[in-house]
């Protein structure tokens, strides 16, 4: 157990864990009042591994200010943006940069290490965001998606951001920075579905996207099942991981 009593040793020990930057809120009790955090250890953050966190408890001696936003629940599951010191008068002060919001002042705290944690990384899968890898001779030329949307009912073109379709003769073998966008919604909108990368390296093509227009649910799920239909494509979206029948059979729908 260390005492902290000024800024400079809660910054000094919150720097030697890189101020708990995606660390973890992961109880609070607030009789007495002891917050308890931890920080990964150990862990590749992919869907049912196992993961190790360490964990702390925090307790405040003789609190003058308490800022507390408890909507959500503390777990291993939820992650926070960091740990940071305030500087105040005649005490100690730390923030949590969440959610929670929490800001906490008081004549000094005690830290003691705790348990290590083992648990498993739960699967999630992103609304937003989907990668792949696939064995192909080149990057999909521009009509290959024009031709693969229209199969599935969709109108699309390529455009940059609040800008203009662009004919595809006048695209580039690579359009990374491009965005699909339905041909109807291209005067009311600004973004579509975001081409963040491209590449291609031994014979294998990785490609990003991102979902960038709220409206596009039906061209976003179609886009999943053209890349899901690519021979040997490798899924990666949130921290878990898929073929493309294993993609098809859990999620695609029109």
């Amino acid at each position: 157990m260390i005492l902290i009593k000024t800024y400079e040793e809660l910054d000094n020990w919150l720097e030697k864990y890189n101020y708990f930057e995606d660390g973890h809120v992961l109880k609070i009790d607030m009789n007495p009042f002891v917050i308890s955090i931890g920080m990964l250890i150990s862990g590749t953050y992919e869907a049912n591994t196992e993961k190790e966190i360490l964990s702390f408890e925090i307790t405040p001696i003789n609190v003058s200010s308490c800022d507390y936003t408890p909507d959500f629940e503390p777990s291993d599951d939820h992650y926070i943006e960091s740990i940071e010191p305030v500087e105040v008068y005649g005490g100690v002060g730390l923030q949590i940069s969440g959610p929670p919001l929490l800001t906490l002042i008081a004549e000094s705290f005690t830290i003691s290490e705790n348990e290590t944690i083992k648990s498993i990384f739960k699967p999630w899968i992103s609304r937003r965001d989907i990668f792949v890898r696939a064995p192909m001779q080149e990057i999909p030329k521009p009509d290959f998606w024009q031709q693969e949307f229209k199969k599935l009912g969709h109108d699309i073109v390529f455009r940059y951001y609040a800008g203009e379709s662009k004919p595809l003769q006048q695209l580039y073998s690579n359009y990374v920075g491009f965005f699909f966008q339905l041909e109807n919604r291209v005067n009311t909108t600004n973004q579509g579905i975001f081409i963040r990368n491209c590449s291609i390296e031994k014979q294998e093509v990785s490609m990003g996207f991102q979902q960038c227009d709220p409206d596009l649910d039906s061209l976003w799920t179609a886009l999943t099942i053209i890349l899901a239909s690519i021979p040997d494509v490798k899924i990666s979206c949130g921290n878990c991981k898929f073929t493309g029948a294993e993609w098809k059979r859990k999620f695609a729908r029109l």
